[in-house]
This record gives structure tokens, C-alpha cells and sequence, in this order.
């Protein structure tokens, strides 16, 4: 991650924006959920709101500087709702 935002033709390519911080993992038992526009993904259209605690915790999760247009954000950490990259 950290050298992404070096290389010009991938960080054109990626949903989010990135920062320096970026390439710097945040650690832990991190709590996600469900954003509302995830029950139109493919991978997560079987879940329903019920099961949202059903979501293991990450590891670790790569802080963003914001999505991009265009992008949908499918998960959101439960401290704050700022898109990350897992």
C-alpha cells in the first residue's frame, strides 16, 4: 500500500485516495459493518441487516483519504465511518 501512491497508473486505477499514511496499517480487533449499498454487492447481498453482527473483526484495516467517484463503499469500521481499505 505504501508505495501505491508512487506508482501513477495504479493510484489512477484505485476506488480511493490515498495518503502517506495510507501504507501505514492501523492493528486490532477492528469492528465493520455493513454500509447500506453493500446488499447490492454480489459478495454481500445474502447478508441482511440481522447478520451484520455476524462480521468477524479484521486485523488491521489501511486508513484513506476519501472514496472516489464513482467507487461504493461496502464496509465501514464501527469507530468512524471513514472508508478504508482491507
Amino acid at each position: 500500500m505504501a508505495n501505491l501512491i508512487d506508482i501513477p497508473e495504479l493510484h489512477a486505477i484505485l476506488p480511493v485516495e490515498l495518503t502517506p499514511d495510507s501504507g501505514k496499517p492501523i492493528s486490532g480487533s477492528i469492528e465493520v459493518r455493513l454500509r447500506p449499498d453493500a446488499a447490492s454487492s454480489p459478495f454481500f447481498f445474502q447478508l441482511g441487516s440481522a447478520e451484520e453482527d455476524k462480521l468477524t473483526p479484521l486485523d488491521q484495516v489501511y486508513p484513506v483519504m476519501r472514496k472516489r467517484p464513482g467507487a461504493t463503499v461496502l464496509l465501514e469500521t464501527v469507530r468512524s465511518a471513514t472508508p478504508t481499505a482491507t
